[in-house]
């Protein structure tokens, strides 16, 4: 008959205050050990406290040892297979044999490993576990650490004690294709075999049988992970001394995937002990950037791509460019700042047979290498620009489920933005390889408080990193052909004609009820200052007020009204318009007569001003004026070129709030 063993207890865990073993009574966990505890926040000796509602349970599959002590069997570890309780804290654990069992048992182990010296057994009375330095399939929440009971027949209930200790690490976004994590302990063996007395179980830890080693302080776990997910990875180790940890990930094609180093603890970590970091996002292949020499240029399904330079990423050793679909006859090359004086290979590289692959270029050899695309490496990117026209809203969002995928209405919103020809173009990037050679219908570019262009198809019939749209409210977006070209910054001329500011971005106001934006340039001679002003409060009498704190020092100089602009040592004055309230804005046009210009004390000369009125309805509080004006650089004692200075602006007695600004 087959002999059937129960393990029947409660594998109720708790820590307090002066104890920091973890104890299983009659239990081995695997899957669902689930403690709570911050490597980097312990506060005193205990690792981490457990809520007595996680318990340990048995995975289909567990295997303990059970040692006989009987002369009459030749093998006296025998190995037994959990039959019932998988996922409960009470198991039923089987003899793998048939027969009548030996009643001379007299102690029991975990994790059976099978047979031979260098497997975990018992021999002449003495424990003998085996801590690897690779262990192969490893699941996530494995629970590898050894464990050790004594029993006195072969009827007892088995009481499972820790012989080792425990490191858990979760990761909640392990990339595809990462093949094994490995854990460092500086200084200190942590595999190797190792001993214990079964007759002290719970009391004596593992003792190392081997000659010391420190240089065997590194333990992998071996997985296979087809798709990003998350994984519990606990490390099993003997007691340890106020241990430093580190940690590394590799993929499939043996590239570093993520790498952490902790500084060492302030307590050390004994039998029965855990140290749990808290579950972490991982930022994959961060050792990849940008190369800034190296570009791919050439066809990419057929599509041509030879004056792309498309950026390879690179770790210091290998420049990679990642998921490119190539068609059967595609051609390439690898060339040095965009030069093919050093470009590889010599002849064109010719793609043999479609497919989606990684380029890999080694810099040192020259050699080019297509690798199936399976590791997630950093994707080439490009950058969408649209350019707003008319006003520029609270917030500008892009709607759309290939571009955004995941945002809800409004869409994703873009925050980094660039000043190109006098308007602003807010950016997205993405990855090249899923857009190159797409059209992508249904993109929206939203305002989330005004307007929405009309659903667009946004086509990508060639291979660029940058591509560049203007969104317009209530019309489809209008994808141009080329960057616009920006307008000339070399020099402004104070005559109402507000074009030669088009390639200057403004400054932001804080207070634009009065003051929209901002500009500013200067030269040898002149300081220049643009104006986007509110147009049914641009009359006479309206005060607008520019001060310069050149020293950048607050408690000196100075303040403007009741201290809205402090710290000034140089200060300009003007008032812009002569018409009344409730009329059209009348600018002076010229060297304005009430204007002043100060140094110190010293009143130093007049502010030269122009103005442009576009016509916007004078009823609505969002139409504007402009002005633009500029004040001799040597009436305000300005420092040199390349100094920087703090500037703030008010009119009306409203403040832009400060600007910090270096001189040209």
């Amino acid at each position: 008959m087959k002999k059937v063993f129960y393990l029947v207890a409660i594998a109720t865990l708790a820590f307090v205050s002066c104890q920091k073993e973890i104890e299983i009574e009659n239990e081995v966990t695997r899957d669902a050990f689930t403690v709570k505890a911050s490597i980097e926040q312990l506060a005193s000796p205990t690792k981490g406290t457990i809520d007595a509602a996680n318990q340990l349970i048995w995975a289909a599959g567990d295997k303990i040892g059970i040692y006989v002590n009987d002369p009459s069997w030749t093998d006296k570890n025998q190995p037994f297979t959990l039959s019932s309780g998988e996922g409960t804290t009470q198991g039923v654990f089987a003899w793998d044999y048939t027969g009548d069992f030996s009643n001379n048992a007299t102690a029991a182990f975990y994790p059976w490993e099978g047979t031979g010296s260098d497997k975990n057994n018992v021999y002449e009375g003495t424990m003998y576990f085996k801590l690897h330095d690779s262990y192969w399939s490893y699941e996530s929440g494995k629970m590898l650490t050894p464990l050790i009971a004594s029993m006195s027949s072969s009827s007892d209930n088995i009481a499972f004690k820790h012989a080792g200790a425990a490191v858990k690490v979760t990761i909640n976004n392990v990339p595809a294709r990462v093949h094994s994590i490995g854990m460092t302990v500086d200084g200190q063996q942590i595999s190797g075999n190792f001993s214990i007395n079964p007759a002290n179980a719970g009391t004596d830890a593992l003792t190392l049988v081997d000659t010391p080693d420190n240089t065997k302080n590194t333990v992998w776990l071996n997985i296979w992970n087809g798709s990003e997910k998350a994984w519990d990875f606990i490390f099993p180790v003997p007691e340890l001394t106020t241990p430093k940890l580190s940690f590394q990930m590799w993929d499939e094609n043996d590239v570093l995937v993520w790498s952490k180093k902790l500084k060492a603890q302030s307590s050390n970590l004994g039998r029965g002990d855990i140290l749990v970091m808290p579950p972490i996002d991982i930022t994959p292949y961060s050792q990849f950037k940008e190369s800034t020499e190296w570009t791919f240029c050439g066809t990419i399904g057929g599509i041509n791509a030879w004056g792309a330079d498309i950026p390879m990423y690179t770790d210091g050793t290998v420049c990679i460019l990642a998921g490119v679909s190539f068609a059967a006859g595609d051609e390439f090359k690898i060339r040095k700042n965009k030069d093919f004086a050093v470009a590889y290979p010599s002849s064109n590289y010719v793609v043999s047979a479609a497919g989606k692959k990684d380029v890999w270029f080694t810099p040192s050899t020259g050699a080019i290498e297509l690798k199936d695309a399976k590791c997630p490496y950093p994707a080439a990117k490009v950058t969408l620009y649209f350019g707003i026209n008319g006003s520029i809203p609270k917030s500008i969002h892009i709607s759309s489920s290939t571009l955004a995928p995941g945002a809800e209405w409004p869409g994703l919103e873009l925050t980094e933005k660039e000043y190109i020809n006098g308007k602003w173009y807010y950016k997205h990037v993405v990855d090249g390889t899923k857009v190159w050679g797409q059209s992508i219908s249904s993109v929206y570019i939203v305002s989330k408080d005004s307007w929405n262009t009309s659903g667009s198809t946004i086509t990508f019939s060639d291979i660029k990193t940058e591509y560049y749209f203007e969104a317009t409210a209530s019309t489809a977006i209008e994808q141009l052909s080329a960057r616009p070209a920006d307008a000339s910054a070399s020099g402004i001329t104070i005559d109402g004609d507000m074009s030669d500011w088009a390639a200057i971005p403004p400054y932001a106001s804080t207070q634009s009820s009065r003051i929209r934006e901002w500009k500013f340039k200067a030269d040898a001679s002149n300081v220049y200052f643009y104006f986007s002003l509110r147009k049914n409060r641009s009359y006479t009498g309206k005060h607008l007020v520019i001060g310069f704190n050149t020293d950048n020092d607050d408690a000196t100089g100075w303040a403007y009204d009741t201290n809205k602009i402090i710290g000034m040592e140089a200060q300009a004055s003007v008032d812009p318009f002569t018409n009344a309230s409730g009329s059209e804005p009348v600018c002076v046009n010229g060297l304005a007569a009430g204007s002043e210009v100060k140094a110190a004390s010293t009143e130093n000369g007049l502010v030269n001003v122009w103005g442009y009125d576009a016509g916007e309805s004078l009823s609505s509080d969002d139409s504007s004026t402009y002005i633009e004006l500029s004040i001799p650089r040597d009436k305000l004692n300005l420092p040199a070129t390349g100094a920087t200075i703090t500037i703030g602006c008010a009119f009306d007695y409203y403040v832009t709030g400060t600007q910090s600004i270096t001189l040209e």
